[in-house]
């Protein structure tokens, strides 16, 4: 799952394209705004100035933000990735 950032993972874009510090997963405009392909997550993130993070499917995330997994707790910073 591809997420789009911004401010070091302390805002993450949801559908209704706003910035959201705190937001939940699903499929209302409040929601986190998920992308399964890599080349559509960098495009928008090209276009709103901010950058992408892969999660694995392994970790989850919670509405703050926090990514837990088996390496423990984790920023969403640490997951960005680079075109």
């Amino acid at each position: 799952m591809y997420l789009v950032i911004k401010n070091a993972g302390q805002l993450r874009l949801c559908n209704d394209s706003k910035w959201r510090s705190f937001a939940n997963f699903g499929s209302y405009p409040e929601c986190v705004k998920e992308y399964r392909v890599p080349g559509w997550a960098h495009r928008k993130a090209a276009k709103v100035r901010g950058e992408v993070v892969f999660l694995p499917p392994n970790v989850t995330i919670d509405a703050s933000g926090v990514v837990y997994g088996s390496a423990g707790q984790r920023t969403l910073s640490e997951y960005v990735v680079r075109p």
